[in-house]
């Protein structure tokens, strides 16, 4: 309880918990060895997660409040998720998850003329561990046309993760983007994933563009985000070129930053003091902010 009084009295009422339960089992095949599931309340921000092995694919979670859960269980095999509503106090039983087989996932890495980018180290990952990280083949690390593969993915909305392998280097800047890696066979092919280079350099400081994005609302969609403009500082480099709360912008240095592309905003506008950053806006105009000095 917040906003509370001091010395006033305060009755606190912890709500009653119920138990989620069901079975795992591979598409076409048996329960899983060992498996893991996590649940979480988009709205509420609680999560659980646990562990399982040999139980014949049967699982149970016990002590969740009430809420609407996204259930995520991943194994050796197959991963999914699936939607399941708690009511306070009571059980939810019986929830029966098809694991949906890995594929393996091929792609490649451009920069933003679409030129190849190699020695790149590529993960997928759906939220919980990431697949590609350890291949000892180094399938994983782009080759000289910027082509990548990381096995044993899971599928459905997965983030693709891009790093050097020199994380001190100065060059490309650790990318991860959020994408849908379709069930429809052994092998996918993702579109192209653009990354940029680093506009802020080892030990260097940061500008300040005068302006913060509305954040996100729980639950939202990674991939439908809008880069929506919630403040701009009085006094700062953006409110002096007209940018105003409730702009959304579209492109940066004639880039798209919307929709998949989102994740392309931050880094293409974390730049040194001095560096002007031209911002193409929804309503038709684009303005051009040089960054200042951090505040």
């Amino acid at each position: 309880l917040e906003h509370v009084e001091s010395g006033s009295d305060v009755v606190l009422t912890i709500a009653a918990t119920g138990r989620m339960s069901g079975t795992v089992a591979l598409r076409g095949a048996g329960p899983p060895e060992d498996f893991t599931i996590s649940v979480y309340d988009e709205q509420t921000g609680f999560r659980r997660n646990d562990s399982f092995f040999r139980t014949g694919g049967a699982w149970s979670l016990a002590e969740l409040p009430a809420g609407t859960y996204k259930v995520k269980v991943g194994a050796g095999g197959g991963s999914a998720e699936v939607e399941a509503k708690m009511t306070a106090g009571e059980d939810t039983t019986g929830l029966r998850v098809e694991l949906v087989p890995k594929v393996t996932v091929r792609g490649t890495v451009v920069d933003l003329d679409g030129k190849p980018v190699p020695g790149l180290s590529v993960s997928v990952s759906d939220g919980g561990a990431a697949y590609g990280a350890g291949d000892e083949k180094k399938l994983n690390i782009t080759d000289a046309a910027g082509r990548y593969e990381v096995a044993q993915a899971p599928t459905g909305k997965v983030r693709i993760s891009a790093s050097p392998q020199n994380w001190n280097g100065d060059d490309y800047q650790h990318t991860s983007m959020w994408s849908v890696v379709e069930a429809s066979g052994s092998v996918v092919v993702l579109p192209p994933m653009r990354v940029t280079k680093k506009r802020v350099k080892q030990g260097d400081t940061a500008g300040d563009l005068g302006f913060t994005l509305k954040q996100a609302e729980p639950g939202a969609d990674p991939l439908t985000l809008r880069c929506v403009v919630a403040v701009v500082r009085p006094g700062g480099p953006a409110i002096a070129v007209g940018l105003v709360p409730g702009d959304e912008v579209v492109s940066v240095d004639g880039n798209d930053v919307t929709g998949a592309s989102r994740y392309l905003f931050h880094q293409l506008t974390n730049v040194v003091p001095g560096t002007a950053v031209t911002l193409g806006l929804a309503r038709g105009a684009s303005v051009q902010v040089t960054a200042g000095a951090p505040p």
